[in-house]
């Protein structure tokens, strides 16, 4: 299975930093990027709605592919404290290839 992922009208809204945790509960469709150490990452969480699991992508540089995971709400509490996330104005388009 491949995944493309393209992030579509990725503009940030502000740099206003937010605990992992904080991103639970938000919105559905909402997307945050990923930084660690102050620096963005190939890697975001997607909102799933009112208190469900959020959905983790990210860019895997051993297999050149981006991959997917859901993060729950403990999982979350467990980054480190340097990684943050940003809320972006934009969406990620999935193409799921099975073949």
């Amino acid at each position: 299975m491949s995944i493309e992922v393209k992030l579509i009208e990725g503009s940030q809204e502000d740099l206003t930093f937010l605990n992992p945790i904080d991103t639970w509960g938000t919105e559905y469709g909402t997307v945050y990027q990923m930084f660690s150490h102050g620096e963005a990452e190939d890697a975001y969480m997607v909102a799933t709605g009112f208190f469900g699991d959020m959905i983790y992508v990210w860019y895997n540089e051993e297999e050149k592919r981006h991959e997917l995971a859901t993060q729950t709400k403990a999982e979350l509490k467990e980054y480190s404290s340097h990684v943050k996330f940003v809320k972006i104005d934009g969406a990620i388009i999935f193409s799921l290839d099975f073949t």
